[in-house]
């Protein structure tokens, strides 16, 4: 099948939905195109590799071509002939994702291909809305996504507040096409990146110096204000006084000030021997660090908890709309709703060997990027 792919940042290297999506497309044999721009947010520039972009390029079976920007700032980004860059490409369907970015929106009219549009939001992104940021929202966002869900064939979205976040904003006009054309997916992970690796297990923890019985907690992400570190890094030490065997492991802290606050408090509790804090790393060392661990706990949602899920690790999440889906999908999780130790304490017993490899494929099964790609396909394929 030909699917184009519109979306407004396409970062190899950064790997985000977008990425992974279009190249699990691809390996499983469909013709894909990704049709972006050059622009690449300021936020993330020192991180990206191969800028400024070849034109036209393959990344991992995947046909990437760069449209010049007109206008770039920040998220948004409107593309020179977008609409002719995908009519070139003569698609059976287009997946559209990046509505807020303002990109896809000449490709979202009245055309000859059906379109499915990926959709990811969620409460983490509205909950900060005031000022002109929301007046942003109300007056340009707004009618692109009311064009969007009027058009397309499907909407995707990987998160299951979106829906009814998007009821509640986009008012009565929304909701029929909502119902009738809402399709839920999911964020996921690439499990031919991250998998239990027995093998990687052993040598990383003899690495760390760790045990046998040594249990490792590890959570890996940007250390930010609204995730309430403080909270959890006190449970941690709750349970590493009660149980001398209990390591802790973060991933993520940097030198910002919010990470400058968590290794302030890690290295000066009495407990700083049996904790490992590392930067945010490659791909290769994240997957050892996941296998070393035996518990992953996160305060928000985050891209990284499917990573560590792919390797088998039992996770702890917080009680968040927008993880519901995973506790569906069979033992793979616990949700803390007030007493963090106690969940934490409790997941330290799902270390058996036998489980782990049950959660890898649990996950495999639900949530590699290869069986979301499938579930895409199959929606767009159907009436």
């Amino acid at each position: 099948m030909r699917i184009t792919f519109v979306c407004g940042h396409y970062l190899p290297n950064l790997g985000y939905l977008e990425v992974h999506l279009a190249r699990a497309l691809a390996a499983a044999g469909h013709e894909v195109v990704v049709v972006t721009s050059h622009a690449v947010p300021a936020y993330v520039k020192n991180k990206v590799n191969d800028y400024p972009f070849p034109e036209i390029c393959i990344d991992e079976g995947v046909e990437v071509r760069r449209l010049k920007p007109l206008f770039a700032r920040g998220q948004f980004v409107i593309g020179r002939g977008l609409l002719h860059a995908v009519k070139e490409t003569s698609p059976q369907f287009v997946l559209v994702m990046g509505l807020g970015k303002v990109f896809p929106y000449p490709v979202l009219g009245n055309t000859p291909w059906k379109t499915a549009v990926l959709l990811g939001d969620n409460s983490h992104s509205y909950i900060h809305l005031s000022g002109w940021r929301k007046r942003w929202r109300d007056i340009v966002k707004k009618p692109i996504y009311l064009r969007a869900l009027q058009n397309a064939h499907r909407l995707l979205h990987y998160t299951p507040e979106t829906k009814q976040l998007l009821k509640d904003w986009l008012g009565a006009s929304s909701h029929q096409h909502l119902e009738n054309k809402s399709v839920e997916i999911s964020l996921g992970f690439n499990h031919r990146v991250f998998s239990f690796q027995p093998s990687l297990r052993e040598h990383k923890r003899a690495e760390l110096g760790l045990k046998g019985e040594d249990v490792l907690y590890i959570s890996v992400g940007r250390m930010a204000e609204n995730k309430s570190y403080d909270a959890w890094i006190g449970a941690m030490e709750n349970l590493m006084d009660e149980n001398p065997r209990v390591h802790l492991m973060l991933v993520g802290v940097g030198e910002d000030i919010h990470s400058q606050a968590v290794r302030q408090r890690v290295e000066s509790g009495k407990f700083t021997s049996r904790c490992f804090l590392l930067p945010f790393t490659s791909h290769s060392e994240l997957l050892a660090c996941y296998n070393a661990a035996d518990v992953g706990f996160w305060p928000i949602t985050a891209i990284s908890v499917f990573e560590g899920m792919g390797t088998g690790l039992f996770l702890v999440l917080p009680e968040d709309k927008s993880l519901k889906h995973i506790g569906q999908a069979g033992a793979l999780c616990s949700f803390v709703s007030e007493n963090h130790l106690d969940m934490l304490r409790a997941a330290g017993k799902e270390m058996d060997a036998d489980k782990r490899s049950r959660r890898t494929q649990q996950a495999v099964e639900n949530f590699s990027y290869q069986s979301i790609a499938a579930r895409v396909v199959q929606s767009m394929q159907s009436p």
